[in-house]
């Protein structure tokens, strides 16, 4: 029951928390940390295009991590 009222109080006031994208953080070979501007400018483009509430910065995760399932996306780059 407080979980729904919390929800109901953050809705009515619009202070919905912003979800955060991870970039996947993996070894052996390819390229996780290439181009680190790019997900940051996809995040900034959904927030403003498509009116997201995604956090500007996003996190590192990796795969052996408990915390892999705790963002909604997860992006993976590299060779």
């Amino acid at each position: 029951m407080k979980k729904i009222l919390s929800l109901l109080v953050l809705l009515a006031a619009g202070q919905i928390p912003a979800q955060e994208i991870a970039l996947l953080k993996y070894n052996g070979g390819g390229d996780w940390y290439a181009n680190p501007t790019s997900l940051p400018n996809l995040i900034k483009f959904c927030n403003r295009t498509i009116n997201t509430r995604l956090r500007p910065k996003p996190a590192t995760v990796e795969p052996s991590s408990p915390d892999l399932f705790s963002y909604p996306m997860v992006h993976m780059t590299g060779h």
